[in-house]
């Protein structure tokens, strides 16, 4: 019995031993996980901070841009230049100042052959930018009036995209549980814009200039102190565009470097998009 105790103790002497070596090991590669965010307001609800990634990219300044929107005070909209500017896409702040909006960021990707059409379905009230449904990509972003979230169709099997007002489709990089999809696609380091929803019907937005692995930004995710569910990946690279309105001026940031395609750190100009995503903020004192 005495050297049963013995060993007991000294094995769970050696798991605390080794569990502690492997949260170092962690810590030492990818930084502490974040206790707390920094945000600032930019409307009735709407937040957004910059902070530091946990990890250190190969370029740039390694920094982590969130924006936060409860969306009972903002109102959504998708737009697309095949629907309402004569097929002409421009780059997000043209997007703003054309339609008013206080935040615009890139509605999920497009086809390079058709640089018009959305890589998966997209609708917006009764007119199509792509009817296609891509059977690879198994989140959808969806906006009805307030109604604004981001749906696991690997949880929701019955959900009818033809339904609703206005969607479009993304790859998941968390599913509707938060939990980590494994990134088994091509394997690329590359600036990036992830949407992403949290149990209490908040909507983000997390772009990244410097480049990451999409598996390493879900890290990233699974780091912060934000319960995130269904998340989506929406453009990567020199595409990628984010520009937001706030009390004190602007805040622009553009994407560049994609590995094996687009390898620097020189885009400075927002690119033309075809479809996007708007926000318009209720004021901060509005009641």
């Amino acid at each position: 019995m005495i050297f049963s105790h013995t060993k007991l103790r000294v094995l769970i002497g050696i798991r605390y031993k080794v569990l502690f070596l492997f949260t170092a090991i962690v810590n030492f590669y990818f930084g502490q996980v974040i206790d707390s965010l920094p945000w600032i307001q930019v409307g009735k609800e709407a937040y957004y901070c910059e902070i530091d990634a946990p990890q250190k990219s190969i370029l740039g300044d390694s920094k982590l841009i969130l924006v936060k929107i409860n969306p009972l005070f903002s109102r959504f909209e998708l737009k697309s230049a095949t629907i309402h500017n004569q097929n002409i896409p421009l780059p997000v702040n043209v997007w703003a100042d054309t339609f008013g909006f206080d935040f615009v960021v890139n509605a999920g990707m497009y086809d390079l052959l058709k640089p018009l059409s959305s890589k998966g379905f997209f609708k917006v009230g009764n007119q199509f930018n792509n009817q296609q449904m891509n059977t690879s990509y198994n989140g959808v972003f969806i906006i009805d009036n307030e109604d604004v979230g981001i749906v696991d169709l690997k949880c929701n099997t019955v959900f009818d995209l033809s339904k609703q007002h206005s969607c479009f489709q993304g790859m998941r990089m968390l599913d509707c549980e938060g939990e980590k999809i494994d990134w088994n696609k091509k394997k690329q380091s590359c600036s990036m814009l992830v949407a992403s929803t949290d149990t209490k019907g908040n909507v983000y937005f997390i772009f990244s200039r410097s480049p990451y692995l999409h598996a390493t930004f879900i890290d990233f995710l699974k780091m912060l102190p934000i319960e995130f569910r269904t998340t989506i990946y929406l453009e990567g690279g020199p595409e990628t565009g984010l520009y937001l309105k706030t009390p004190t001026g602007t805040i622009e940031k553009v994407g560049s470097y994609v590995s094996k395609s687009y390898e620097n750190d020189n885009n400075n100009t927002f690119w033309r998009l075809p479809n996007i995503i708007g926000v318009k903020f209720s004021e901060i004192n509005q009641r």
